[in-house]
């Protein structure tokens, strides 16, 4: 079935790219400014990259190195670029499991309640998009309510939240890069759109649906589509340094032993599931 969906998803990609002003396109390319894709490129590579370990660090209850965890996610950027699926997740979990003995199931639950506050991050990065008063209320009481119930979940959420508003600040800097004069409102929007395209995509690099939600989007607003992809390229491109710098961390982890000791679960885990149950 699922070779099924992706042959359908391949033929409705290669339909799309045939009707598209591939002419216009490389015109907005060409015309690109370098430094907000460089900065774009810099966001992604240091600071969103160091936010997600940070973040692993603190899912394990503080286990292994940030330098280790920095590696691990390299990696499963390289791992998610041409594989399809949970690629990056699924290396991950493995990468954890040899290197400290985690067993396989409370990692599995870990994702699980990584995915949901995820879900969570990204619903009070979507409140501003509410009008201001209706924001600043809904906002805080989300805050609070999440604060006072689970505080075992601020960080965790805390370093979601970076992370999305650093998506949202590198898809304003691809749009700024090809001469799109858009709201902040028009980034959020585009990155809500690819979130969700990404929930269900099953292709590798959400090829395709990154595409066309910059075009989607940006078209409500607007700009022509051959800037809105043009973009999304750049945006694409973005992320390219980050895969290249993944591939020899990539090999490293195939290389790495796998720890004897018993499998057992991360101190975090058991207290987050806890705070859930």
């Amino acid at each position: 079935m699922r070779v099924v969906v992706v042959v359908i998803v391949a033929v409705a990609l290669a339909v799309t790219c045939w009707w598209l002003d591939w002419r216009a396109i490389a015109a907005a390319l060409a015309a690109a400014r370098l430094a907000p894709v460089a900065l774009a490129v810099v966001v992604n590579l240091l600071a969103r990259t160091w936010v997600r370990a940070r973040r692993t660090q603190v899912l394990v209850g503080g286990r292994g190195s940030l330098a280790a965890l920095v590696r691990m996610h390299l990696a499963g950027y390289a791992a998610g670029t041409v594989l399809p699926g949970p690629a990056e997740e699924v290396l991950c979990c493995m990468h954890l499991a040899r290197t400290h003995g985690f067993a396989a199931r409370a990692l599995v639950r870990l994702q699980v309640v990584d995915k949901a506050l995820g879900v969570v991050s990204i619903a009070l990065v979507a409140i501003a998009l509410l009008p201001l008063p209706a924001a600043v209320v809904v906002g805080s009481v989300a805050t609070a309510t999440l604060v006072l119930a689970v505080p075992r979940w601020r960080a965790l959420v805390g370093w979601l939240v970076v992370s999305n508003a650093l998506c949202v600040a590198m898809i304003g800097l691809c749009l700024v890069a090809v001469g799109v004069d858009v709201s902040p409102r028009a980034w959020l929007e585009i990155f809500l759109a690819i979130s969700v395209g990404g929930a269900v995509t099953l292709l590798p690099g959400q090829l395709g649906t990154l595409e066309s939600a910059f075009a989607v989007i940006a078209a409500r607003h607007g700009v022509p589509a051959a800037a809105a992809i043009a973009a999304a390229l750049l945006y694409r491109i973005a992320f390219a340094p980050s895969a290249v710098a993944g591939i020899p961390m990539l090999w490293r982890l195939s290389k790495t032993r796998q720890d004897p000791a018993q499998p057992r679960d991360p101190p975090m885990a058991a207290g987050l599931l806890q705070s859930a149950a």
